[in-house]
């Protein structure tokens, strides 16, 4: 299952 990691102030950065 891959969902986007939404990590601050970067919008989807890497997919986990």
């Amino acid at each position: 299952q891959e969902r986007v990691c939404y990590e601050n102030p970067r919008p989807a950065v890497g997919i986990h």
